[in-house]
């Protein structure tokens, strides 16, 4: 009887930390790439919808594009995945603002959109 116990007590609580992380992650709203041009904030996670439009050359990072158009770099280092200009795709990530640039001095003002990537934590494939 305590096996039983201790059994249905480990799995409560494998269940509840499950549910904790799904909590976590739906709690991420969407976010148009518009709003991150606009309003970036290094560190902030996100989830956006789009298209992939084109890898970078030699990298694991892909210009993505949402229904406005507008395109953020999306990095995918750690994920083992492959994606092709035209997959529409659900990106949870951080976005990853960076103002010095190698080579250049730092600029002051507002970032441009070179300033910005997501780096992605998932990637779901919507659609081939």
């Amino acid at each position: 009887m305590k096996s039983l116990f201790k059994i249905c007590t480990i799995s409560v609580l494998t269940i509840g930390s499950f549910s904790i992380a799904l909590s976590a992650l739906a709690s991420v709203n969407r976010t148009s790439i518009t709003e991150i041009l606009q309003n970036p904030q290094d560190g902030a996670e996100v989830r956006i919808y789009g298209t992939v439009i084109e890898q970078q050359p030699g990298e694991d990072e892909y210009v993505i594009a949402d229904e406005t158009g507008e395109q953020i770099v999306v990095e995918i280092d750690d994920l083992d995945l492959e994606l092709s200009p035209g997959n529409k795709i659900e990106v949870l990530g951080i976005i990853s603002l960076e103002t010095d640039h190698e080579g250049e001095a730092e600029q002051e003002g507002d970032p441009t959109p070179e300033d910005l990537e997501i780096e992605a934590t998932s990637v779901n494939i919507l659609s081939e």
